[in-house]
């Protein structure tokens, strides 16, 4: 079920943001919806502790826009998409206390020259973050 669809969510592609009410999301087992990417100009998705499951859609990376993306305390499963190199004006990339795997990659993070916070910790990812 994509997160979209929920009647627990409001995305709204005019007003730049995704609106989630707490509790429902973590019921509906609910996941990103791969249809993100239509919100190239959203600033921020912060789902923290919503419950999701599965992967991290590689259309997250379409989200040009996106200054903090927040999808710490879910259950996300596999690896962080190659395609996160696109969100050149993040300042805040948190994904800690997942189940995501795989290996990190230093060229993930190229272009990120706004970063002013990374959180990964609590998954099972190798791999160093470049200074």
């Amino acid at each position: 079920r994509d997160l979209c669809e929920s009647p627990a969510v409001s995305c709204r592609t005019s007003f730049f943001e995704i609106n989630v009410h707490p509790g429902i999301v973590d019921a509906a087992g609910g996941r990103i919806s791969r249809e993100i990417h239509k919100l190239k100009h959203l600033a921020t998705l912060s789902v923290t502790g919503m419950g999701l499951q599965g992967e991290i859609p590689v259309e997250i990376g379409g989200c040009i826009g996106l200054v903090t993306l927040d999808l710490t305390s879910n259950d996300l499963i596999g690896s962080v998409p190659s395609s996160v190199i696109n969100l050149r004006n993040l300042t805040s990339f948190s994904i800690g206390r997942n189940l995501l795997s795989g290996s990190l990659n230093k060229s993930l993070f190229l272009g990120w020259e706004h970063v002013r916070s990374i959180t990964l910790s609590h998954n099972m990812m190798a791999g160093l973050v470049p200074d």
